[in-house]
């Protein structure tokens, strides 16, 4: 006995795609299936008391018809990488947006850069990783002297007892110090994942973030590819430490913390809803990089002689199209990671930015709401507000009520926190 699924029917649809990704041909993007429901060509069958099955075979018979090749797939991305570029464009006088607006600030000369100092302090957790780069002190004059030549280890003594005067590297080492160190903190991070403590997980992983977001040049930002690997796939073995760590409010480096949780929750989400692991991998990265283009707005001020008080808030909004500039020429795996960045503050309903759009990807759906339930909950906990994970979703309700996010991925995030 077969009969065709109810397109129509929501929570119909959602059971048999949560179904549908378990089974063997779980590569078939959501977007696929529900096509094939809306179609009429997925079918059901009674298989036993327990309810009906999907038919797999007919699914798979029609795979090739409707899967893009991955040729497609680079394409699709391209154009629609090429329809989010911002544009160095300025705005005519009688039809500015706000977008063409972000777009000739971030790329026009209207923003200089804060003066970085030559000698850079360096954290004493990163002293025994940093082998390969010289390691200055300042002496009593305050010239900065040679402290650890390149190449060279603390010698042991010291190492132990931990007698070191602050130590400093050059600007000019400070990518290559980056990339040591978070080549380093990214191997403990997978030899120590399941011995670490919840707490300890987290700020190791916030000191990896940290390090990134300071050097946001695409060879570091590539490795964070392999720290959203290893979150994803320590998590599988153990995933009830995605709560305990969630749980865990440092109040370190808010912005690193934040992206952190929004890459936790994400990956929360995924798991509940059995995604494959490379959609996963793509996905927590895509997370763990929606807000790096604040990096550049927190390091940049408009020139006073720009500066206006309605200038503020798209300064603001301005991360938005910075991070799609970092990430729109690094070489990721998934190019759909870079949507993450200038969709997480875009709405269904077009009442978002930068762009105010309503077609955005499920990348940037899933991230902005993810993106505002952390927000909510970390700006409780600053306050100082008891607030429950319920109190958050209630007050983002409103928000889904009025058209803004996706209601049945809300929903299903929503049960992703049980």
């Amino acid at each position: 006995m077969t009969k065709s699924l109810d397109a129509s029917n929501k929570d119909q649809r959602s059971q048999y795609l949560s179904k549908f990704l378990t089974s063997k041909v779980s590569g078939i993007p959501i977007d696929i299936l529900d096509t094939l429901i809306n179609e009429g060509k997925l079918q059901t069958y009674k298989m036993d008391r327990y309810g009906d099955k999907l038919c797999i075979q007919e699914v798979l018979n029609y795979k090739d018809k409707v899967i893009a090749t991955e040729e497609d797939k680079k394409r699709d991305a391209e154009q629609r990488a090429q329809e989010l570029a911002p544009k160095a464009d300025k705005p005519g006088l009688n039809e500015e947006t706000e977008f063409s607006k972000i777009n000739y600030m971030v790329n026009s000369d209207l923003f200089e850069q804060e003066k970085e100092p030559e000698y850079i302090l360096t954290e004493v957790e990163f002293y025994d990783i940093l082998t390969n780069v010289t390691l200055f002190q300042k002496n009593s004059k305050g010239d900065f002297i040679v402290y650890k030549a390149e190449g060279v280890d603390i010698s042991g003594d010291r190492k132990q007892i931990g007698h070191h005067p602050p130590l400093y590297i050059h600007k000019k080492h400070k990518e290559h110090a980056a990339i040591e160190v978070i080549s380093g903190l990214n191997s403990d991070l997978k030899t120590e994942f399941h011995t670490l403590s919840p707490e300890a997980l987290k700020k190791k992983s916030i000191d990896i973030c940290s390090n990134a977001f300071a050097n946001p040049i695409n060879k570091v930002l590539l490795m964070l590819e392999e720290t959203a690997s290893i979150m994803v796939h320590g998590y599988t073995k153990d995933t009830s430490l995605l709560k305990k760590i969630y749980s865990q409010f440092l109040n370190d480096d808010a912005l690193a913390e934040h992206s952190i949780n929004v890459m936790n929750l994400c990956i929360k989400f995924c798991l509940n809803n059995n995604y494959s692991l490379n959609d996963i991998e793509a996905i927590a990265l895509s997370a763990l990089l929606h807000d790096i283009g604040k990096v550049q707005t927190h390091r940049r001020m408009l020139k006073s002689k720009y500066m206006h008080t309605s200038d503020e808030q798209l300064i603001l909004k301005a991360h938005t199209v910075w991070g799609y500039k970092m990430l729109e020429h690094c070489p990721f795996s998934n190019q759909n990671v870079k949507f993450g960045a200038i969709e997480h503050h875009e709405y269904v309903d077009g009442s978002g930015y930068p762009k105010g759009t309503k077609k955005t990807s499920f990348y940037g759906q899933l991230i902005s709401i993810v993106n505002n339930f952390d927000m909510l909950l970390m700006a409780a906990k600053q306050s100082g507000r008891r607030t429950t994970h319920l109190d958050i979703l209630k007050n983002m309700k409103t928000m889904v009520d009025e058209g803004r996010f996706n209601s049945d991925l809300f929903r299903q995030f929503a049960y992703s926190l049980l």
